[in-house]
C-alpha cells in the first residue's frame, strides 16, 4: 500500500488568497481504495516556507506590498466595523 499526497488545485482569488487542495490518496496494487481531501489558504503576506514550490512562486509574483497593504486593510476593516 502507499500513500501519496497530491496538490490537486490552485485558485487565486482576487484579493489575492491563493486557496490550496490536496488530495491525499491511497493506493493499493495501482487502484485508489481511499481518499481524503484538505483546503487551505495562503493569504498576503503570510509566511510560505513550508508550502510547495508552485505556491512559493505565485505568492512570490503575486503579493507586491501594494496587495499585502489593501489585504491587511481589508482585513482589518471586516475585523473593526464600523458602528
Amino acid at each position: 500500500m502507499l500513500e501519496k499526497q497530491v496538490e490537486e488545485h490552485l485558485e487565486i482569488l482576487p484579493n489575492g488568497n491563493i486557496q490550496i487542495k490536496t488530495v491525499t490518496k491511497i493506493i493499493d496494487d495501482g487502484v485508489v481504495i481511499a481518499s481524503t481531501n484538505h483546503r487551505s489558504v495562503c493569504e498576503p503576506g503570510d509566511v510560505v516556507v513550508d508550502k510547495s514550490a508552485r505556491v512559493k512562486d505565485i505568492a512570490t509574483v503575486l503579493w507586491k506590498p501594494e496587495v499585502i497593504a489593501a489585504a491587511k486593510a481589508a482585513k482589518q476593516a471586516a475585523n473593526n466595523p464600523k458602528k
